[in-house]
């Protein structure tokens, strides 16, 4: 099963400040999944020295940042400031940006790939690789924490032959430098029609004040697994996360812990989802870290995002409306929660490839007993349910004979 597809959705993110009503049952405190750029340094993705112009023919009229082809030449630039260069295959393009330690290193790059494909490689103030971006777009992203004060060197990376125009970004991203009501570098984005620009897969640090309200875009592909990591110190005032539908007012999915940090994982099932992230209770500002990461992809062992949810007790919940799950199962059940609306017909379909494992399909009332089931032996399993009471229903998606396969799992509703 292909959980890719090619269309892709912008997402909205919102962040906004003020008391709210608190559920009375919270969800399970979510372990912190870390941040991008966060752990031991990476090792050189390839053999060459990387302090040294690369051997080739010239094949394009350098830019005037030039002579920037080694580390110890890299051309200094201010945080946040936007560098126009032009990479020439002969050699490597060098920028630093001299970072306190606690800060991290975000490098932004954007470039014409008609004329050949860049990567990113990172190096902190001792010469040592941290970080590296070599993606096949038009753009590559990374942030990286510092760990020692000094001067970090970002190295634009080509082929011999590449003749590629470019617009290259550093900025130093400090959390405790964020104060209000001076507040980020992402204002203004106050609401749906101003909104910052994301990176899927690579964070930001921000700061919500009072009311304010933040608004971001994180372009994800439609059909794939957003996974969004929201992280503070909870003690300085508490943040949870709600993801709402296109319409910004229907919640697909929410978090609303008591601890350090809050997770929302979702598939894209239309365009122009928007997170919104808010105060608890009354706080008058705090800072935050925020990251959303496209999966579209799940296999065992490692198994899915929703683990573990291999009981009833453990269910995570879909809403019945509209919603969807890319899952494994590995050796195990996946179960998940729904409330079907009242006398609304709800139909259920579970799709994956027999060739690999035939799965099944059950609908049970919380207490376990069947309501329904689907146990062909296709590519699909499809049940119907119309709830006459609107009570709470538990999905169970299980292998036949232990088969383990891929899957993915989709709700939809129709009211008369």
């Amino acid at each position: 099963m292909d959980c890719m597809r090619a269309t892709r959705a912008r997402w909205l993110v919102v962040v906004t400040v003020g008391a709210l009503a608190r559920c009375s049952c919270e969800p399970e405190p979510l372990v912190d999944a870390g941040h991008i750029g966060e752990g031991p340094p990476v090792e050189e993705p390839d053999a060459g020295d990387p302090y040294t112009r690369d051997a080739g023919p010239v094949v394009c009229e350098e830019d005037a940042n030039e002579d920037n082809d080694a580390r110890d030449d890299a051309t200094v630039v201010a945080s946040g400031s936007a560098t126009v260069g032009r990479y020439c295959g002969e050699d490597d393009d060098w920028y630093a940006l001299d970072v306190d330690q606690g800060c991290n290193v975000l490098v932004e790059l954007s470039f014409d790939a008609s004329g050949g494909d860049l990567d990113l490689l990172l190096f902190d103030p001792d010469g040592q690789l941290i970080g590296n971006a070599g993606g096949l777009e038009d753009h590559e992203a990374l942030n990286v924490a510092a760990t020692a004060t000094g001067r970090y060197a970002v190295r634009l990376r080509g082929g011999t032959r590449d003749d590629v125009g470019y617009i290259v970004t550093m900025s130093a991203s400090c959390l405790q430098s964020l104060t209000c009501p001076a507040d980020d570098d992402h204002e203004d984005n106050d609401d749906a029609t101003t909104p910052a620009a994301l990176i899927e897969g690579v964070s930001i640090d921000a700061i919500a004040c009072g009311t304010d309200q933040d608004w971001y875009q994180v372009p994800v592909a439609l059909g794939c697994i957003a996974d969004a990591r929201l992280s503070f110190v909870d003690a300085a005032g508490d943040v949870d996360i709600e993801l709402r539908r296109a319409d910004g007012t229907t919640v697909q999915g929410a978090s609303r812990g008591v601890t350090d940090s809050e997770r929302i994982t979702k598939v894209v099932v239309e365009g122009g989802m928007s997170y919104r992230v808010y105060f608890g209770v009354a706080d008058p500002e705090n800072t935050y870290r925020l990251v959303v990461d496209e999966v579209c992809a799940v296999a065992c062992p490692t198994d899915d995002p929703w683990e573990p949810n291999d009981a009833r007790s453990g269910a995570p919940d879909l809403k019945a409306a509209l919603d969807e799950v890319v899952g494994v199962v590995c050796a195990d059940d996946d179960f998940f929660d729904t409330v079907p609306q009242t006398d609304c017909p709800m139909h259920v379909s579970l799709s994956f490839d027999d060739a690999y494992g035939d799965l099944d399909l059950e609908l049970q009332d919380t207490a376990g007993a069947e309501l329904a089931s689907s146990r062909g032996t296709t590519n699909t399993e499809e049940l119907d349910f119309t709830s006459t009471n609107g009570s709470r229903v538990v999905l169970r998606v299980f292998g036949f004979g232990g088969a383990t396969a891929t899957y993915r799992l989709r709700l939809e509703s129709s009211c008369p």
